[in-house]
């Protein structure tokens, strides 16, 4: 696995303000480090990875562990979803002509952050489940890279135009499941906290 991130730099645009980074938070980052440095078959990330990483989790040290593992694995089983990622390749072009996913401009009441999906080509036909989760990954990278450590995201989905013919070509199965591992080990488990902020999906 240690390979999957050659490419990992840097997550945000413009670097962990202060203003967004606990002042509490270095001795946690030093304790992850410690613990990353003896995971040979990890990524070596930077410090910024670790401040997302650990603000996912609240801070929670055994939970920040967990997501990390369940990242980087999820990354090494699904290697179609973080390649070829070009946006201006045809690929993702044809994507872009069948459905929108954009980040709102205003915020909640909470402080989070909105997004909006929807399709605009209804033909199921044009659809391609892979190129589309392909897609939401490399928006969901730049949405991170330009909020930096936000408290939420409120995620909306329109459903016009979704019919039984789109389920039908949610394939492969195999990359399915693997995507369901990852919400439900990753997002799932790595957001549960009293403190925790909602993640909500309205259709």
């Amino acid at each position: 696995m240690k390979d999957v991130n050659k490419k990992l730099s840097q997550p945000f645009l413009k670097g962990v303000t202060v203003t967004d980074a606990p002042t509490n938070r270095q001795d946690n980052i030093e304790h992850i480090r410690s613990w990353l440095n003896c995971q040979s078959h990890l990524p070596q990330i930077t410090d910024d990875h670790l401040h997302l990483f650990l603000h996912s989790n609240y801070d929670n040290l055994e939970r920040t562990k967990y997501t990390i593992e369940s990242y980087f694995t999820f990354r090494s089983l699904t290697p179609e979803l973080f390649s070829n990622r070009d946006p201006l390749g045809q690929e993702i072009q044809n994507n872009l002509n069948i459905w929108r996913l954009a980040k709102l401009p205003r915020k909640t009441p909470e402080g989070y952050t909105a997004t909006m999906t929807k399709f605009t080509d209804f033909n199921p036909s044009h659809y391609v489940f892979l190129t589309t989760m392909k897609n939401f990954f490399m928006f969901t990278d730049y949405w991170l890279s330009d909020v930096g450590l936000a408290p939420g995201i409120v995620g909306v989905f329109d459903a016009e135009g979704l019919t039984l013919g789109h389920l039908a070509r949610v394939t492969p199965l195999s990359l399915l499941k693997k995507l369901l591992f990852y919400v439900q080990g990753v997002v799932r488990k790595g957001g549960e906290s009293s403190r925790a902020p909602p993640i909500l999906f309205e259709v």
